[in-house]
């Protein structure tokens, strides 16, 4: 999960096309809020655009096993 994190949008899309049939857990809440923070700050969210937030948002979801 920490390398996500340095992934471009464009290539978050097709990480998340290719991983269709993999589902992802973490160990604990904790550490999936944890990694998710970081994320967000890696990638700069609050500064992006719609189109790359929801694609952000949706790799999160699916990597860290949250709605």
């Amino acid at each position: 999960m920490e390398n996500l994190g340095t992934l471009p949008p464009e290539r978050m899309t097709e990480f998340f096309s290719g991983s269709a049939g993999i589902e992802f857990t973490g160990e604990s809440r904790t550490e999936r809020y944890a990694w998710l923070q970081s994320m967000l700050i890696e990638q700069k969210y609050f500064s992006l655009g719609k189109k790359q937030r929801g694609v952000i948002r949706a790799l999160m979801a699916k990597v860290a096993g949250l709605s």
